[in-house]
């Protein structure tokens, strides 16, 4: 059955054409799935050429708005300690000095305008600074991925070079073989120490910027503790492991709440070597990251979670 499942995979690849299946998205999709030809390589390449070309061409325009944005909240302190400190009393004198009731109350909300148009404008200037932030992040993580898809598809090109003189079904047996020795024991060990991590370390590794901010779950600060290389993307999380031997895992899975009241990740595609493994195989692995959102913030009634570019957001919804 198993053997099976994996020859349909694999005939992905060595068809002369195929049908992508709907959970490959974006660049897995473009790259390591539908007709293999010569020329995937030097169109990946390309890609990341243009990447890189992206992130250079964005980085002047993402330090420029940093100093403008940090010039004017600097301005920005000192205008705000003069209100705490002599600024009421500045403030009253200035008001008192009014003719009439009107007066009084037209300078005062002439104050109240410019403090606030002074707030409006670095509000403006953090917004388009964080615009540039997140597009440069969304471009880095996009280099990221090309470079572990890159490393698929040289590790497909050996393993073809290698089995060239197999037929479809000898090849899927071998690729299923790799699985067996490779995957299944050091993945499954790495899933499960992942988890155990998770349930230990829940509070260190989900954190908020303030009262008010979402929860979040940073891939960089999974990657310092984990074996894998997780990627959070909109579409999947993608995690790679690497053997000994240089040869990798790439694994494909969405996060999603349970009825118990966890959110976990599940896997539903991946691939050895290149070779994409058949979803009856990859969902037999452990689920690896599992967050139980109660524990989040326990004041909460709900929670939503949301897939972004490299994180994992968990919005609190109606409080209890």
């Amino acid at each position: 059955m198993m053997r099976k499942a994996l020859l349909g995979a694999t005939l992905l690849i060595f068809a002369a054409a195929t049908t992508a299946s709907a959970h490959y998205s974006g660049f897995v999709e473009d790259f390591l799935v539908g007709v293999s030809d010569d020329s995937s390589a030097d169109r990946l390449k390309a890609e990341i050429a243009k990447t890189k070309e992206e992130i250079a061409q964005l980085q002047p325009k993402l330090e420029e708005s940093r100093q403008i944005y940090d010039g004017k909240k600097d301005g920005a302190i000192v205008k705000l300690r003069f209100y705490e400190t002599i600024g009421p009393d500045v403030y009253m004198n200035y008001l008192l000095q009014s003719e009439d009731v009107v007066d009084f109350f037209a300078n005062q909300r002439l104050v109240e305008k410019q403090l606030q148009s002074d707030l409006d404008q670095l509000n403006d200037l953090y917004l388009q600074f964080r615009q540039l932030k997140a597009a440069s992040e969304t471009l880095a993580g996009q280099e990221d991925l090309l470079a572990v898809i890159q490393k698929n598809l040289e590790e497909r090109a050996r393993f073809t070079a290698v089995t060239k003189n197999y037929n479809t079904e000898k090849r899927a047996e071998v690729a299923l073989d790799l699985w067996n020795a490779k995957a299944v024991i050091e993945i499954e060990r790495g899933m499960k120490a992942d988890a155990d991590y998770f349930r230990d370390h829940m509070q260190e590794l989900i954190t908020r910027d303030t009262k008010d901010s979402p929860w979040r779950l940073d891939e960089a600060k999974i990657n310092k503790v984990s074996k894998f290389k997780y990627l959070l993307r909109s579409d999947h999380v993608y995690v790679q492991y690497l053997y000994k031997d240089g040869t990798s895992t790439l694994l494909m899975g969405v996060v999603s709440k349970n009825e118990d009241g966890t959110a976990s990740l599940k896997f539903d595609n991946g691939f050895l070597v290149g070779i994409p493994i058949s979803s009856d195989l990859v969902s037999q692995l452990p689920e690896g990251i599992k967050i139980d959102l109660s524990k989040v913030d326990p004041k909460a009634g709900g929670f939503t979670v949301e897939q972004t570019n490299g994180a994992l957001v968990i919005h609190p919804v109606t409080a209890k």
